[in-house]
């Protein structure tokens, strides 16, 4: 069975390893990932960072469920609810 088969064999949060030859389960908080510690898609609320990690929206972002990730609350608002909606 060639790589591609083996990885399209993989179930939800899983990934296929090449070093050991089957599919392991992703990091607690991802849905998919392309290794352990890599995730390509997070847990509600969490938000998909720049190094594949997920993590709680920070500083002026909100989790947008349309997304499933982090967005940007409006200009010159801390923190929010979502885009319209300044705390």
């Amino acid at each position: 069975m060639t790589a591609d088969k083996k990885c399209a064999a993989c179930t939800a949060n899983t990934y296929f390893s090449p070093a050991l030859q089957q599919c392991e389960t992703c990091s607690p908080d991802c849905t998919s990932c392309t290794s352990k510690d890599t995730c390509t898609g997070c847990k509600a609320p969490l938000g998909l960072n720049k190094e594949g990690k997920c993590a709680p929206c920070g500083f002026s972002t909100f989790y947008n469920s349309k997304i499933d990730g982090c967005s940007k609350c409006a200009p010159n608002c801390a923190a929010c609810l979502d885009q319209n909606t300044c705390l």
